[in-house]
């Protein structure tokens, strides 16, 4: 018997609720990435972490209705960490592409011009 903080039952509906949530985000994320043709890599990355939720969200409902036990938490508490990572590696897939920019960076604002000096 494990002593826990809180009623689990109530941690169970935050925790439903903010998991509906991130699948929400990701899905928008995914579908996102599809509409603005972004690069095939991180394409992949997003649709990756849809069936990796789908599962997390299976494998959290079957821990929740067993009774917690041991094993079952061991594992979604490691497809949770795996998931997290792939998150993050298409957010900064997005975030920094390895691309090179189709332009040239233009100035922020012209130099200004210095008292004395002249310029060709």
């Amino acid at each position: 018997v494990i002593d826990r903080f809180g009623n689990v039952n109530d941690a169970a509906y935050v925790h439903v609720r903010a998991v509906v949530v991130f699948a929400a985000l990701a899905l928008a994320l995914t579908l996102w990435l599809w509409r603005v043709g972004t690069e095939r890599a991180t394409l992949v990355m997003g649709v990756a972490t849809l069936p990796l939720i789908a599962a997390q969200i299976t494998i959290g409902e079957v821990q929740f209705r067993s009774g917690l036990p041991w094993e079952v938490i061991q594992l979604h508490v490691a497809l949770a960490a795996l998931l997290w990572t792939l998150v993050v590696a298409t957010a900064w897939s997005v975030l920094r592409p390895d691309r090179e920019p189709t332009r040239e960076a233009e100035p922020l604002a012209p130099e200004p011009r210095r008292a004395g000096l002249t310029v060709p």
